[in-house]
């Protein structure tokens, strides 16, 4: 996690009005709710003790993760069926879940 004086744009699909914590993955922000993060992965409870707040008081985080591995990882979060097609999904989409899965203990969290 390192912080980044460079600018950052708003995703447009992951900015939610009700957000709480700012993930900064590249040149992208994700406002996501801190609770589902705390609830599928035990490192982002982590992660937010450390956090500073922006200027509208939200937690912000400068990660160092590819952007649209963010962006697949929050998806599968928020929802049920994404990534499930009526074909396979492809092998990048797979890949990047699992990558952000194993980093952030998604597993070991939704085993409990």
């Amino acid at each position: 996690m390192t912080e980044s004086n460079a600018t950052w744009r708003k995703h447009p699909d992951l900015w939610l009005p009700d957000g709480n914590v700012v993930l900064v993955c590249q040149d992208i922000g994700y406002r996501v709710n801190e609770s589902v993060l705390r609830l599928h992965s035990p490192v982002f409870n982590d992660l937010f003790l450390v956090a500073s707040k922006d200027a509208e008081g939200s937690k912000i985080l400068f990660m160092n993760d590819d952007a649209e591995d963010m962006y697949h990882f929050l998806k599968a979060m928020y929802l049920r069926y994404y990534g499930r097609m009526k074909s396979e999904p492809p092998f990048p989409l797979i890949a990047s879940l699992l990558r952000m899965a194993t980093k952030y203990m998604f597993a070991e969290s939704a085993r409990r």
